[in-house]
Protein backbone atom coordinates (compact mmCIF):
# COMPACT_ATOMS: atom_id res chain seq x y z
CA UNK A 1 0.00 0.00 0.00
CA UNK A 2 1.05 3.21 -0.71
CA UNK A 3 1.83 5.30 2.12
CA UNK A 4 1.86 8.56 0.34
CA UNK A 5 -1.62 7.66 -0.71
CA UNK A 6 -4.33 9.48 1.48
CA UNK A 7 -7.31 8.22 0.28
CA UNK A 8 -8.97 4.76 -1.19
CA UNK A 9 -12.37 3.85 -3.09
CA UNK A 10 -14.02 0.87 -1.69
CA UNK A 11 -12.75 -1.58 -4.20
CA UNK A 12 -9.11 -0.32 -3.48
CA UNK A 13 -9.65 -0.77 0.56
CA UNK A 14 -11.47 -4.14 -0.05
CA UNK A 15 -8.65 -5.72 -2.16
CA UNK A 16 -5.87 -4.23 0.23
CA UNK A 17 -8.19 -5.50 3.57
CA UNK A 18 -7.77 -9.53 1.54
CA UNK A 19 -4.70 -9.06 0.31
CA UNK A 20 -5.14 -8.58 -3.12
CA UNK A 21 -3.58 -5.33 -3.87
CA UNK A 22 -1.67 -6.48 -6.77
CA UNK A 23 -4.98 -6.50 -8.87
CA UNK A 24 -6.45 -3.21 -9.96
CA UNK A 25 -9.82 -4.87 -9.87
CA UNK A 26 -11.91 -7.35 -7.97
CA UNK A 27 -11.02 -10.40 -10.16
CA UNK A 28 -12.94 -12.87 -11.67
CA UNK A 29 -13.40 -16.01 -9.25
CA UNK A 30 -11.88 -18.95 -11.34
CA UNK A 31 -12.79 -22.55 -11.92
CA UNK A 32 -11.43 -26.05 -10.59
CA UNK A 33 -9.24 -27.10 -13.59
CA UNK A 34 -9.91 -30.54 -14.93
CA UNK A 35 -7.24 -32.88 -13.96
CA UNK A 36 -4.26 -33.06 -16.19
CA UNK A 37 -1.95 -35.31 -17.78
CA UNK A 38 2.07 -34.79 -15.70
CA UNK A 39 0.60 -34.03 -12.72
CA UNK A 40 0.12 -35.94 -9.63
CA UNK A 41 -2.47 -36.30 -7.48
CA UNK A 42 -0.64 -33.75 -4.71
CA UNK A 43 0.28 -31.08 -7.35
CA UNK A 44 -3.57 -31.14 -8.66
CA UNK A 45 -4.45 -30.91 -4.85
CA UNK A 46 -2.16 -28.22 -4.30
CA UNK A 47 -3.81 -26.02 -7.05
CA UNK A 48 -7.42 -27.26 -6.37
CA UNK A 49 -6.13 -25.40 -2.57
CA UNK A 50 -4.78 -22.48 -3.92
CA UNK A 51 -8.18 -21.81 -6.24
CA UNK A 52 -10.15 -22.14 -3.49
CA UNK A 53 -8.31 -20.13 -1.07
CA UNK A 54 -7.67 -17.35 -3.74
CA UNK A 55 -12.05 -17.65 -4.41
CA UNK A 56 -12.57 -16.97 -0.88
CA UNK A 57 -10.48 -13.84 -1.25
CA UNK A 58 -12.17 -12.43 -3.95
CA UNK A 59 -15.92 -13.23 -2.15
CA UNK A 60 -14.72 -11.77 0.79
CA UNK A 61 -13.27 -8.50 -1.29
CA UNK A 62 -16.90 -8.04 -2.76
CA UNK A 63 -18.47 -8.44 0.76
CA UNK A 64 -16.46 -5.34 2.21
CA UNK A 65 -16.75 -3.46 -0.96
CA UNK A 66 -20.22 -3.76 -0.78
CA UNK A 67 -20.50 -2.93 2.52
CA UNK A 68 -18.09 0.13 2.42
CA UNK A 69 -20.24 1.38 -0.38
CA UNK A 70 -23.55 1.30 2.02
CA UNK A 71 -21.54 3.11 4.66
CA UNK A 72 -20.30 6.02 1.88
CA UNK A 73 -23.92 6.80 1.24
CA UNK A 74 -24.50 7.51 4.82
CA UNK A 75 -21.21 9.63 4.90
CA UNK A 76 -22.57 11.63 2.15
CA UNK A 77 -26.41 11.73 3.74
CA UNK A 78 -24.07 13.29 7.18
CA UNK A 79 -22.45 15.91 4.88
CA UNK A 80 -25.35 17.44 3.31
CA UNK A 81 -27.60 17.46 6.90
CA UNK A 82 -29.39 14.64 5.91
CA UNK A 83 -28.74 12.05 8.54
CA UNK A 84 -27.91 12.82 12.26
CA UNK A 85 -25.27 9.64 12.71
CA UNK A 86 -22.37 10.49 12.28
CA UNK A 87 -20.56 7.71 10.18
CA UNK A 88 -17.37 6.23 10.57
CA UNK A 89 -16.11 6.90 7.62
CA UNK A 90 -14.65 10.41 6.16
CA UNK A 91 -14.52 11.51 2.38
CA UNK A 92 -11.27 12.22 1.32
CA UNK A 93 -12.01 12.61 -2.36
CA UNK A 94 -15.96 13.10 -3.78
CA UNK A 95 -17.09 11.88 -7.12
CA UNK A 96 -20.59 12.58 -9.08
CA UNK A 97 -21.85 11.01 -11.96
CA UNK A 98 -21.41 13.56 -14.96
CA UNK A 99 -20.12 15.91 -12.33
CA UNK A 100 -23.35 16.66 -11.28
CA UNK A 101 -23.60 16.67 -7.43
CA UNK A 102 -27.52 15.64 -7.12
CA UNK A 103 -25.83 11.63 -8.35
CA UNK A 104 -23.19 10.61 -5.96
CA UNK A 105 -20.66 8.09 -7.15
CA UNK A 106 -19.78 5.88 -4.02
CA UNK A 107 -17.74 3.48 -6.13
CA UNK A 108 -15.53 6.25 -7.33
CA UNK A 109 -15.76 7.99 -3.73
CA UNK A 110 -12.25 7.98 -2.04
CA UNK A 111 -12.41 7.53 1.84
CA UNK A 112 -9.58 8.45 4.04
CA UNK A 113 -6.98 6.07 5.66
CA UNK A 114 -7.30 6.52 9.03
CA UNK A 115 -11.68 6.65 9.28
CA UNK A 116 -10.97 2.99 7.27
CA UNK A 117 -8.27 2.01 10.08
CA UNK A 118 -11.37 3.12 12.67
CA UNK A 119 -14.44 1.28 10.60
CA UNK A 120 -12.27 -2.50 9.98
CA UNK A 121 -11.21 -2.11 13.62
CA UNK A 122 -14.71 -1.10 14.78
CA UNK A 123 -15.66 -4.14 12.81
CA UNK A 124 -13.34 -6.72 15.08
CA UNK A 125 -10.73 -6.90 11.74
CA UNK A 126 -7.46 -5.61 13.81
CA UNK A 127 -5.43 -7.12 11.50
CA UNK A 128 -7.18 -5.60 8.40
CA UNK A 129 -7.31 -1.79 10.83
CA UNK A 130 -3.44 -2.70 11.53
CA UNK A 131 -2.58 -1.99 7.41
CA UNK A 132 -4.31 0.97 6.97
CA UNK A 133 -3.15 2.57 10.18
CA UNK A 134 -0.06 5.29 10.34
CA UNK A 135 3.49 3.46 11.25
CA UNK A 136 3.53 3.93 15.08
CA UNK A 137 6.83 6.05 15.69
CA UNK A 138 9.75 3.88 17.14
CA UNK A 139 11.46 4.82 20.04
CA UNK A 140 15.15 3.55 19.88
CA UNK A 141 16.45 1.50 22.40
CA UNK A 142 18.22 3.36 25.26
CA UNK A 143 22.31 3.03 23.74
CA UNK A 144 22.87 4.74 27.55
CA UNK A 145 21.88 1.72 29.78
CA UNK A 146 24.37 -0.79 31.25
CA UNK A 147 21.46 -3.63 30.92
CA UNK A 148 18.97 -5.22 28.19
CA UNK A 149 16.20 -7.95 28.03
CA UNK A 150 17.31 -10.42 25.50
CA UNK A 151 15.41 -8.68 22.40
CA UNK A 152 17.27 -5.41 23.02
CA UNK A 153 20.64 -7.12 22.88
CA UNK A 154 19.94 -9.01 20.00
CA UNK A 155 18.52 -5.75 18.28
CA UNK A 156 21.68 -3.85 19.66
CA UNK A 157 23.81 -6.98 18.10
CA UNK A 158 22.39 -6.83 15.25
CA UNK A 159 22.48 -2.90 14.48
CA UNK A 160 18.51 -2.59 14.59
CA UNK A 161 18.69 -0.62 17.76
CA UNK A 162 16.60 2.13 15.80
CA UNK A 163 13.96 -0.67 16.35
CA UNK A 164 11.86 -0.89 19.74
CA UNK A 165 10.91 -4.89 19.25
CA UNK A 166 11.93 -7.73 16.24
CA UNK A 167 7.77 -7.36 15.60
CA UNK A 168 8.43 -3.36 15.06
CA UNK A 169 11.38 -4.56 12.52
CA UNK A 170 9.33 -7.12 10.75
CA UNK A 171 5.92 -4.52 10.41
CA UNK A 172 8.46 -2.11 9.07
CA UNK A 173 10.51 -4.59 6.47
CA UNK A 174 6.62 -5.72 5.57
CA UNK A 175 5.65 -2.04 4.79
CA UNK A 176 9.14 -1.30 2.91
CA UNK A 177 8.15 -4.24 1.06
CA UNK A 178 4.76 -3.72 -0.33
CA UNK A 179 5.95 0.51 -1.03
CA UNK A 180 8.57 -0.78 -2.92
CA UNK A 181 5.65 -3.51 -4.67
CA UNK A 182 3.23 -0.62 -5.46
CA UNK A 183 6.33 2.32 -6.26
CA UNK A 184 7.51 -0.50 -8.99
CA UNK A 185 3.64 -1.42 -10.82
CA UNK A 186 3.13 2.07 -10.87
CA UNK A 187 6.54 2.84 -12.80
CA UNK A 188 5.26 0.15 -14.81
CA UNK A 189 1.91 1.81 -15.75
CA UNK A 190 3.39 4.59 -16.72
CA UNK A 191 3.26 6.67 -13.54
CA UNK A 192 5.85 9.14 -12.17
CA UNK A 193 8.71 8.24 -10.04
CA UNK A 194 8.49 8.01 -6.29
CA UNK A 195 11.53 8.06 -3.99
CA UNK A 196 11.21 5.97 -1.47
CA UNK A 197 13.54 5.32 2.06
CA UNK A 198 14.08 2.39 2.28
CA UNK A 199 16.32 0.74 5.67
CA UNK A 200 19.23 -1.13 4.10
CA UNK A 201 19.77 -2.75 7.46
CA UNK A 202 16.20 -4.89 6.54
CA UNK A 203 17.39 -5.96 3.64
CA UNK A 204 19.67 -8.64 4.76
CA UNK A 205 19.37 -11.75 7.51
CA UNK A 206 19.68 -9.18 10.65
CA UNK A 207 15.86 -9.94 11.94
CA UNK A 208 16.37 -13.52 11.74
CA UNK A 209 19.75 -13.24 13.22
CA UNK A 210 18.30 -11.08 15.77
CA UNK A 211 15.24 -13.81 16.33
CA UNK A 212 18.12 -16.44 16.91
CA UNK A 213 20.54 -14.28 19.38
CA UNK A 214 17.29 -13.74 21.62
CA UNK A 215 16.37 -17.11 21.72
CA UNK A 216 19.84 -18.00 22.41
CA UNK A 217 19.89 -15.42 25.01
CA UNK A 218 16.79 -16.42 26.82
CA UNK A 219 18.33 -20.42 27.06
CA UNK A 220 21.41 -18.78 28.72
CA UNK A 221 19.13 -16.41 31.10
CA UNK A 222 17.88 -19.80 31.97
CA UNK A 223 20.94 -21.19 32.82
CA UNK A 224 21.94 -17.90 35.17
CA UNK A 225 18.64 -18.24 37.08
CA UNK A 226 20.01 -21.62 37.19
CA UNK A 227 23.18 -20.58 38.96
CA UNK A 228 21.58 -18.15 40.86
CA UNK A 229 19.45 -20.55 43.07
CA UNK A 230 22.40 -23.11 42.71
CA UNK A 231 24.60 -20.60 44.62
CA UNK A 232 21.78 -19.62 46.80
CA UNK A 233 20.78 -22.80 48.46
CA UNK A 234 23.99 -24.95 48.16
CA UNK A 235 25.52 -24.07 51.44
CA UNK A 236 21.98 -24.90 52.85
CA UNK A 237 22.32 -28.34 51.40
CA UNK A 238 26.15 -28.75 52.65
CA UNK A 239 24.78 -27.71 56.23
CA UNK A 240 22.57 -30.78 56.26
CA UNK A 241 24.54 -33.10 54.93
CA UNK A 242 23.11 -33.25 51.41
CA UNK A 243 25.02 -33.67 48.19
CA UNK A 244 24.50 -30.16 45.95
CA UNK A 245 25.60 -31.09 43.10
CA UNK A 246 21.58 -32.43 42.24
CA UNK A 247 20.13 -29.16 41.76
CA UNK A 248 23.44 -28.02 39.54
CA UNK A 249 23.67 -26.46 36.45
CA UNK A 250 24.28 -28.16 33.35
CA UNK A 251 26.76 -25.62 32.95
CA UNK A 252 28.14 -22.35 33.58
CA UNK A 253 27.13 -19.07 31.54
CA UNK A 254 28.93 -15.87 30.62
CA UNK A 255 25.96 -13.99 30.79
CA UNK A 256 25.22 -11.85 34.07
CA UNK A 257 21.16 -11.19 35.51
CA UNK A 258 21.36 -7.68 36.69
CA UNK A 259 17.47 -7.69 37.54
CA UNK A 260 15.49 -10.59 38.07
CA UNK A 261 11.99 -10.27 36.72
CA UNK A 262 8.76 -12.83 38.33
CA UNK A 263 5.52 -13.06 37.20
CA UNK A 264 4.98 -14.23 40.98
CA UNK A 265 7.38 -16.09 43.68
CA UNK A 266 7.89 -19.13 41.24
CA UNK A 267 6.88 -18.07 37.63
CA UNK A 268 9.87 -15.95 36.10
CA UNK A 269 9.74 -13.98 33.43
CA UNK A 270 12.63 -14.36 30.89
CA UNK A 271 12.05 -12.17 28.38
CA UNK A 272 11.58 -9.05 30.37
CA UNK A 273 14.84 -10.21 33.12
CA UNK A 274 17.78 -7.36 32.65
CA UNK A 275 21.27 -8.32 31.69
CA UNK A 276 24.43 -6.62 31.57
CA UNK A 277 25.84 -4.75 28.32
CA UNK A 278 28.66 -6.18 29.08
CA UNK A 279 28.09 -9.86 29.60
CA UNK A 280 26.44 -9.93 26.49
CA UNK A 281 29.52 -8.71 24.94
CA UNK A 282 31.32 -11.00 26.10
CA UNK A 283 29.42 -14.37 25.38
CA UNK A 284 29.03 -12.83 21.78
CA UNK A 285 33.05 -12.57 21.77
CA UNK A 286 33.53 -15.92 23.30
CA UNK A 287 31.30 -17.75 20.70
CA UNK A 288 32.65 -16.03 17.23
CA UNK A 289 30.91 -13.26 16.70
CA UNK A 290 33.05 -10.59 17.54
CA UNK A 291 31.30 -8.09 15.29
CA UNK A 292 28.37 -8.15 16.92
CA UNK A 293 30.33 -8.07 20.21
CA UNK A 294 31.59 -4.70 19.29
CA UNK A 295 28.09 -3.49 18.23
CA UNK A 296 26.65 -4.04 21.80
CA UNK A 297 30.24 -2.70 23.29
CA UNK A 298 32.71 -1.09 20.73
CA UNK A 299 35.61 -1.70 23.23
CA UNK A 300 35.35 -4.90 24.60
CA UNK A 301 38.37 -6.11 22.67
CA UNK A 302 40.41 -4.01 25.25
CA UNK A 303 38.41 -4.95 27.83
CA UNK A 304 38.93 -8.54 27.58
CA UNK A 305 42.30 -7.84 26.71
CA UNK A 306 42.62 -6.24 29.96
CA UNK A 307 41.03 -9.34 31.15
CA UNK A 308 44.01 -11.16 30.40
CA UNK A 309 46.78 -8.92 31.74
CA UNK A 310 45.48 -9.80 34.70
CA UNK A 311 45.15 -13.30 34.71
CA UNK A 312 48.67 -13.41 33.71
CA UNK A 313 49.87 -11.15 36.22
CA UNK A 314 48.21 -13.26 38.84
CA UNK A 315 49.60 -16.12 37.52
CA UNK A 316 53.15 -14.41 37.95
CA UNK A 317 52.17 -13.50 41.60
CA UNK A 318 51.31 -17.29 42.33
CA UNK A 319 54.96 -18.53 40.38
CA UNK A 320 56.92 -16.08 42.25
CA UNK A 321 55.07 -17.05 45.66
CA UNK A 322 56.19 -20.68 44.78
CA UNK A 323 59.73 -20.39 43.65
CA UNK A 324 59.90 -18.67 46.62
CA UNK A 325 58.69 -20.98 49.31
CA UNK A 326 60.39 -23.67 47.23
CA UNK A 327 63.89 -21.82 47.46
CA UNK A 328 63.18 -21.82 51.02
CA UNK A 329 62.68 -25.30 51.66
CA UNK A 330 65.71 -26.22 49.77
CA UNK A 331 67.88 -24.17 52.24
CA UNK A 332 69.18 -26.31 55.13
CA UNK A 333 67.78 -25.58 58.41
CA UNK A 334 70.10 -23.87 60.67
CA UNK A 335 71.02 -26.44 63.92
CA UNK A 336 70.44 -23.80 66.65
CA UNK A 337 67.47 -22.18 65.62
CA UNK A 338 64.24 -23.65 66.98
CA UNK A 339 61.94 -21.13 64.90
CA UNK A 340 63.28 -21.82 61.71
CA UNK A 341 63.09 -25.65 62.48
CA UNK A 342 59.71 -25.76 63.21
CA UNK A 343 58.79 -23.97 59.81
CA UNK A 344 60.74 -26.37 58.13
CA UNK A 345 58.52 -29.24 59.84
CA UNK A 346 55.28 -27.84 59.62
CA UNK A 347 55.82 -26.84 55.59
CA UNK A 348 56.59 -30.54 55.15
CA UNK A 349 53.42 -32.19 56.22
CA UNK A 350 50.75 -33.21 54.33
CA UNK A 351 48.03 -31.36 55.70
CA UNK A 352 50.33 -27.81 54.84
CA UNK A 353 50.58 -28.85 51.83
CA UNK A 354 47.06 -29.85 51.09
CA UNK A 355 46.52 -26.39 52.41
CA UNK A 356 48.58 -24.61 50.24
CA UNK A 357 47.40 -26.52 46.74
CA UNK A 358 43.52 -25.73 47.46
CA UNK A 359 44.49 -22.24 48.40
CA UNK A 360 46.37 -21.57 45.55
CA UNK A 361 43.74 -23.24 43.48
CA UNK A 362 41.34 -21.22 45.07
CA UNK A 363 43.22 -18.14 44.64
CA UNK A 364 43.82 -18.84 40.69
CA UNK A 365 40.09 -19.60 39.84
CA UNK A 366 38.31 -17.53 41.90
CA UNK A 367 38.04 -14.33 39.75
CA UNK A 368 36.44 -16.24 36.89
CA UNK A 369 34.04 -18.03 39.16
CA UNK A 370 33.00 -14.57 40.38
CA UNK A 371 32.87 -13.36 37.13
CA UNK A 372 29.97 -15.94 36.63
CA UNK A 373 27.67 -15.04 39.63
CA UNK A 374 24.53 -13.16 38.98
CA UNK A 375 25.64 -10.60 41.36
CA UNK A 376 29.61 -10.03 40.69
CA UNK A 377 29.82 -7.61 42.58
CA UNK A 378 28.19 -8.32 46.24
CA UNK A 379 29.47 -12.06 46.54
CA UNK A 380 28.20 -13.84 49.81
CA UNK A 381 30.15 -16.04 51.96
CA UNK A 382 27.93 -18.41 52.24
CA UNK A 383 28.42 -18.59 47.88
CA UNK A 384 32.07 -19.17 48.35
CA UNK A 385 31.63 -22.10 51.12
CA UNK A 386 29.54 -23.71 48.34
CA UNK A 387 31.96 -22.97 45.54
CA UNK A 388 34.63 -24.46 47.61
CA UNK A 389 32.98 -27.58 48.61
CA UNK A 390 31.28 -28.49 45.61
CA UNK A 391 33.21 -27.45 43.00
CA UNK A 392 36.56 -27.71 44.06
CA UNK A 393 36.10 -30.71 46.59
CA UNK A 394 37.79 -29.15 49.68
CA UNK A 395 37.22 -30.23 53.02
CA UNK A 396 34.77 -27.99 55.41
CA UNK A 397 37.71 -27.23 57.68
CA UNK A 398 39.64 -26.18 55.11
CA UNK A 399 37.43 -24.07 52.74
CA UNK A 400 36.60 -21.92 56.18
CA UNK A 401 40.45 -20.99 56.46
CA UNK A 402 40.29 -20.73 52.18
CA UNK A 403 36.97 -18.62 52.28
CA UNK A 404 39.22 -16.08 55.02
CA UNK A 405 42.40 -15.60 53.22
CA UNK A 406 40.18 -15.05 50.19
CA UNK A 407 37.91 -12.68 51.88
CA UNK A 408 41.10 -10.55 53.46
CA UNK A 409 43.03 -10.44 49.30
CA UNK A 410 39.67 -9.59 47.54
CA UNK A 411 38.37 -7.31 50.16
CA UNK A 412 35.46 -9.09 50.22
Amino acid sequence: MNKYKKGFTPEEAALIAVGLSQHQKIPYKRQQQAPQAGFTPADISDIQHTITEENKKISQAHEIMEAIIDETYLSYKFERNESGTEPVLEIYKHDFYNQDEEYIYPEKTQLTKASLAKWFEKAGELNISNIFKEPKKLIPINNFKQAYTAEHAALIAVELKHYSSIESAIQSEQHQAEELFHAKRVIEQGGEYTDLFLDPRLEDDSIYNATNIKDALIEEIKIGYQNLNYNLVAADFVGIGMNPNAISPSRMTEIVIDCEKYENKSDIKYEETLITRHSVAVWLWQSGHKKYAVNVESNIEEMIQVTINNKKDLTKIVDSYDNSNNSKNNEPCPPSNNKNSFDLTITSTNVWNSLYENTKKAFEEFPDWRKQQPRSNNIQKSQIDAWLQTELKITIREAETIKKVLTEIYDL
